[in-house]
């Protein structure tokens, strides 16, 4: 997302014309069936029937049905490409190859915006003009980290040397620019796609080793939350006293007192429509969303989204719709976990990875519904899938 919108949705597009250009569409299509586990399967159905009430409730229900739509069109895509990966290594071989230097490439641009000049940024959204200093435009590629990082590591041990070596120059490159940006949702992520991991791991095979990386996480995690509080700048942690914000979740040093009322406001808009929701993303168009949050300069209460996908789920699609998409995200943690475990497939450690990540950055930035959030998290996931079955002179197995 360095890159604008439009570039990723004609890559997109172009990949998606070439692959039916070669394979077409049916065979594919058709062996996503048989691939899916029956279980996932019907969890997924029952997500959609559930997410598709609120749109009458909802002050937009075209644009409710929508992204809805649009969630699983981007599902079944994927899929697809996940299929074609798996069945041809022609072409997982030029994804992981393409991935490895596009976030080598796109992190280096950053880079260079960042610590040189922001004019390389704005030159690649067609805004040459443009100069100024950039300051939350690295945040998406940031976030974006803790989903890409553990592809990358793995493709450190699993590639050529030189392709090695391009792997783990571009897992510096996007180090970097995590620091640069200073995001803290994506430090959550990368800890949630450590602990989550290590927790697959232990429960596959207990050794001291193993045991001793839980330890360096759970070591590394509370020397973080040491340094969010020693850091933590006595301006922000300010409360204002409102009738709005009557009580804070979480300690400001953690989580700001922003972002609590944020939350707060979209489980009461929850309130009005409990079972389901007020209409998927339709929240920053509800009454009282323009409000500036009492203490702040221009913050909304409602600015775009509510930077939870669970407060936003059940926001916007009620008690039904969070409990079925809960229910499916735990049966395919479980399904993955119990697979690796039966298996020792790093492929699948990788996919507990980027879930654990996706999950744990997601309670703090980007909406849920935004698509190339939804299609960079599907992606990913299915290039790990599509490498279950892969061997290469034995570097499909982490034991």
């Amino acid at each position: 997302m360095f890159l604008s919108k439009t570039f990723m949705g004609l890559a997109i597009a172009f990949a998606f014309f070439i692959c039916v250009f070669l394979r077409g569409v049916k065979p594919p299509l058709s062996k996503i069936k048989a691939r899916l586990p029956p279980q996932l399967l019907i969890l997924l159905i029952i997500t959609l029937i559930c997410w598709l009430p609120n749109i009458f409730f909802s002050s937009d229900p075209l644009r409710s049905v929508k992204v809805v739509l649009r969630t699983f069109g981007l599902f079944v895509l994927v899929c697809y490409f996940w299929v074609l990966m798996e069945d041809r290594q022609i072409i997982r071989q030029a994804f992981q190859r393409s991935f490895v230097l596009s976030v080598a490439l796109v992190s280096l641009f950053a880079c260079l915006s960042k610590t040189i000049h922001p004019g390389l940024y704005f030159i690649l959204h067609l805004e040459p003009w443009q100069k100024t200093p950039l300051l939350t435009e690295l945040k998406p590629l940031a976030s974006l980290s803790p989903i890409l990082l553990p592809i990358l590591i793995w493709l450190i041990r699993s590639e050529t040397r030189v392709w090695q070596v391009a792997s783990f120059l571009a897992c510096l490159l996007l180090i970097v620019v995590l620091v640069l940006s200073g995001s803290r949702a994506s430090v959550a992520g990368l800890l949630g796609a450590a602990a989550l991991s290590s927790v697959a791991l232990i429960i596959c095979r207990p050794s001291k080793v193993r045991f001793a990386f839980m330890g360096f996480v759970v070591t590394f995690s509370m020397v973080v939350m040491f340094w969010l509080r020693a850091s933590w700048n006595d301006q922000f942690a300010f409360t204002p006293m409102s009738p709005e914000i009557t009580q804070l979740f979480f300690p400001n040093w953690l989580i700001d007192f922003q972002r609590q009322a944020i939350w707060q406001f979209a489980l009461e808009k929850w309130t009005t429509a409990v079972w389901f929701g007020i209409g998927a993303d339709t929240i920053n168009f509800t009454g009282g969303a323009d409000r500036i949050i009492p203490g702040t300069n221009d913050t909304r209460f409602m600015p775009g989204h509510p930077h939870n996908w669970g407060v936003e789920i059940l926001a916007e699609t009620g008690i039904l719709g969070f409990a079925s998409y809960v229910l499916l995200v735990i049966t395919m943690l479980f399904h993955a976990i119990n697979r690796f475990i039966s298996t020792s497939n790093s492929a699948y450690l990788i996919l507990i990875a980027i879930s654990g990540g996706y999950l744990c950055s997601g309670l703090f930035n980007f909406s849920y519904w935004s698509s190339w959030w939804q299609f960079s998290v599907l992606l990913c996931g299915a290039f790990a899938l599509a490498n279950v079955d892969y061997k290469d002179d034995g570097h499909e197995k982490l034991f």
